[in-house]
């Protein structure tokens, strides 16, 4: 079945992904085409109807908010649903959260966060809890499915049975979770296969070894400054570098080998990489440390410079300043994370407890969702994922306890005047 989609919201232009933009604008562009999608899916009624006919026993919904307005259907059908993914949204499976030691991932913070970064992640996670959740669809979840009971959409996501999400304490801060909160870091991790063709022929030939070079899909062309720096840099290293590119630029160096596209996960296995530099996506972290490889990052946006951060507390490698580095900064920061053996050594040790567990992640994943399937999730709910806002914050308890402290001292102030008046009343008398 074809879903077509409004020609005037394509996300793949250069208008929407040129890093020099305000993140506020590529943030409402991406909003717009949101809602457009969300539309295009919920009311297509020959889709529902085409999901309905297959009699699915649970869906799972990537809960990143691009996509977690599908929880309609499951509603919709009465069918169970799990949100999976790698965004970690307290405010939803309602894990008690110490504002103090868990940043949220739109700040660039560690889990050691000064007086001033703990106050601002405690208001910023705070107002999370009270506004609608980032991807919330424009319509209400009643005019999509009225033949439903009428419910937020936060309320809705609440009700997922399952939170899969794709963090782990080696790349991310140690986390806590519910019964019902499971973590998942490097779902797709997977040994690497040998390289072929021109590319394998190229870095089985590096005499020094290989750097790895990949800013993602999502964000073509970079800026020319960034891309002159790195390529003057690679002239300066000894290294090797195989670098995905999809500018039209004829860039050529003896030492640097140019691709559209690479097999990321293979080419970072291969025996002779010494350095992955990558715009710390979390797909490319977790191939970057299932491989061993430290990392130096160049964060662009969304939870990028939050990624950077904890890679470099870590002890992984570096990260760097896409808007305000010089090529020498480059070539330094490069020799340095490959000749300072504590960031191999760290994110090497880290590899190995990775690939020490005894179930893959994928199958670990499989397992959960298979017991959902069998058992249903209602066994592992808290009742605080049911319940507003303001019982889940005991706000209703501190009120009746600050007017109940209020209303004590007015009471001891009251009696204490009282009695004051009635001593120096008898002492006027005797006087």
């Amino acid at each position: 079945m074809e879903i077509k989609f409004p020609e005037v919201y394509r996300v793949s232009g250069r208008t929407t992904q040129t890093p020099n933009q305000p993140e506020k604008i590529i943030k409402s562009r991406r909003q717009q085409v949101h809602v457009e999608i969300c539309d295009d899916l919920l009311l297509n009624e020959q889709f529902f109807q085409m999901l309905k006919s297959i009699n699915a026993s649970l869906f799972v919904i990537d809960g990143v908010y691009m996509s977690n307005c599908l929880a309609v259907l499951p509603y919709r059908l009465s069918t169970p649903f799990i949100l999976m993914g790698s965004q970690n949204q307290p405010n939803l499976h309602r894990t008690p959260w110490l504002f103090s030691v868990f940043p949220h991932r739109g700040l660039a913070y560690s889990d050691r966060m000064s007086f001033l970064e703990r106050f601002k992640n405690m208001m910023f996670l705070l107002s999370v809890y009270f506004r609608k959740p980032l991807g919330s669809p424009k319509r209400s979840i009643k005019e999509y499915a009225p033949e439903k009971p009428s419910i937020s959409f936060d309320g809705l996501l609440r009700k997922a049975d399952l939170h899969i999400i794709e963090n782990d304490a080696l790349l991310d801060y140690p986390l806590p979770g519910l019964p019902n909160v499971k973590y998942i870091g490097g779902i797709k991790t997977r040994p690497a296969k040998p390289l072929t063709g021109d590319l394998g022929r190229f870095a089985n030939a590096s005499k020094y070894g290989l750097v790895v070079v990949s800013f993602g899909s999502m964000i073509t062309p970079l800026p020319d400054i960034h891309l002159k720096n790195l390529e003057q840099a690679f002239t300066k290293i000894p290294y090797d570098v195989i670098w995905k590119r999809t500018d039209t630029n004829s860039f050529t160096a003896p030492n640097v080998f140019t691709s559209k596209w690479l097999p990321q996960n293979d080419v970072l296995g291969h025996k002779k990489v010494k350095l992955f530099i990558t715009h710390c996506g979390s797909g490319g972290q977790y191939d970057s440390l299932y491989h061993g490889v430290p990392m130096l990052g160049f964060p662009i946006w969304a939870d990028q410079p939050f990624n950077g951060r904890r890679m470099q507390e870590k002890g992984y490698g570096i990260s760097m300043d896409l808007h305000h580095y010089t090529a020498d900064e480059l070539v330094r920061n490069i020799n340095k994370v490959i000749q300072n053996p504590k960031y191999k050594n760290n994110i090497q040790k880290a590899s190995r407890i990775l690939k020490s567990a005894r179930e893959h992640p994928s199958v670990r994943a499989a397992r959960y969702i298979d017991d959902v399937i069998k058992f249903g999730g209602g066994y592992l709910r808290s009742y605080c994922q049911d319940i507003p806002p303001y019982q889940y914050f005991m706000l209703d308890m501190f009120v009746v306890t600050l007017f109940a402290l209020i209303l004590g001292i007015f009471i001891t102030v009251f009696i204490l005047r009282k009695m004051l008046h009635i001593y120096y009343g008898k002492k006027t008398k005797e006087d």
